[in-house]
């Protein structure tokens, strides 16, 4: 596949090439049971946000970062942001439910990430990202979309926040069942990266060194951050950073504390080194998301 042929498209560039709603946003997109219209037939893009896609109808061979798929009825993929993606084919009578979130919309939503490690989890140990789900999950996957796509026009944001973020556990609940049937004992792997994560649930407010947690666990942060990155894909750093970022968006969005008194709070050392990490993971200052939210 040659570079050149790669397409950068946006969300609402998206929307326009499937024909989606024009009272959707440019931070997400919502499809119902719709028909593929070719446009993406053997044009290889790179996607614009994180996408999570069923299939409902026909079928849909699919590559991801070269990677094949053919997706039937029941079939969930899920693509993160810059996949490469391709459709070499399409039966005419395929149909589908999509919502695309760009990193922006994902980093608003406040995602309990111990329903997401199953998602990261199943793709690591299981090399893919196609899940079959049966037909109650099916129907449940598609009252989330249907559900989605009606409120958009006449709800406010942090409405179809929540309600995104409700989707991605129930997702993540699939998935954990899916583990569950796979594998009869959870390998020590897993067993740190959960262990991580419980641990930075609870000490991430004062914590933000991957040797503390390595110590923690008892291990070397070398092999800490070798496990996270086999198991979740993502490194340990990534993980504190995120967390403590979503931390700080709720303090500012809901606590009436100064930014000063968060700063203090989240263990920085100066409300400047605060402001600098913080704009350095979300591209704004604290101020100016307060102001903003």
């Amino acid at each position: 596949m040659k570079r050149s042929e790669l397409r950068n498209i946006t969300i609402e560039q998206m929307f326009d090439l499937l024909q989606g709603r024009e009272d959707q946003t440019r931070e997400f997109m919502v499809l119902v049971d719709s028909p593929y219209r070719g446009v993406f037939v053997g044009r290889p893009f790179n996607a614009p946000g994180a996408i999570i896609m069923l299939c409902t109808h026909g079928s849909i061979t699919v590559r991801v970062n070269l990677t094949e798929y053919k997706l039937t009825p029941g079939s969930v993929m899920l693509y993160g942001e810059n996949s490469i993606i391709e459709y070499p084919e399409i039966s005419q009578d395929a149909r589908f439910c999509m919502v695309a979130l760009t990193r922006q919309f994902i980093g608003s939503m406040m995602v309990d990430y111990m329903a997401v490690i199953p998602i990261f989890k199943y793709i690591s140990e299981n090399k893919e990202h196609q899940l079959t789900v049966n037909e109650q999950e099916i129907t449940v996957l598609k009252k989330y979309f249907e559900l989605l796509y009606e409120i958009v026009p006449t709800y406010n944001r942090a409405v179809m926040r929540d309600l995104f973020a409700s989707f991605v556990r129930t997702l993540g609940d699939m998935y954990s069942r899916r583990l569950q049937e796979k594998i009869s004992s959870r390998s020590r792997q897993d067993e740190y990266f959960e262990r991580f994560i419980l641990k930075l649930t609870e000490n991430h407010q004062r914590e933000r060194s991957v040797k503390f947690y390595a110590d923690e666990l008892h291990i070397t942060p070398k092999y800490l951050s070798t496990v996270i990155k086999d198991v979740s894909g993502r490194s340990a750093a990534s993980w504190i950073n995120e967390f403590v970022i979503n931390k700080a968006k709720m303090l500012l969005k809901f606590s009436g504390k100064s930014i000063q008194e968060i700063t203090y709070e989240l263990n920085f050392s100066t409300q400047s080194f605060f402001g600098k990490f913080f704009k350095r993971h979300t591209g704004i200052s604290p101020s100016d998301y307060r102001k903003t939210e």
